[in-house]
């Protein structure tokens, strides 16, 4: 096999076991012995060094997701607020994420900002109940 098919293949094979962290860049997926060095780490401890690089991005992109579908599935809500009250707050944590992953925190605006901190924010303090 020739050296950019290796390449290829181990890049589409560190790709498809969830999601990629934000240390990847076009030099990093020409280079066969640094991917071998990825995959050799998702195989050992399920993640890569690559996904800790912006540990925030990489929080955001892993979590946006879940939350949505969350969001859609979600039948019930804390015993101190109502169920509008709750799927609001989960929208405001889903805004917040959304923002989180498309941007890096130089580019946004104060109020995005803003609302990528309140997002942190209610997260932590509801954590606990993200159940159905």
């Amino acid at each position: 096999m020739k050296k950019k098919e290796r390449a290829k293949k181990l890049n589409s094979d560190i790709n498809s076991k969830n999601y990629y962290g934000y240390a990847l860049n076009e030099h990093n997926l020409k280079n066969i012995k640094y991917l071998k060095k990825l995959r050799k780490q998702r195989n050992k401890r399920g993640f890569d060094d690559s996904e800790i690089f912006n540990f925030d991005k990489t929080f955001s992109n892993w979590l946006l997701p879940r939350l949505i579908i969350f969001r859609k599935k979600t039948l019930s809500y804390p015993i101190d607020l109502t169920f509008k009250q709750w799927t609001n707050i989960i929208d405001k944590i889903i805004i917040g994420f959304e923002i989180e992953d498309k941007t890096y925190t130089l580019e946004r605006t104060k109020k995005e900002q803003k609302k990528v901190k309140k997002a942190y924010k209610l997260f932590r303090k509801w954590k606990q109940d993200f159940f159905w």
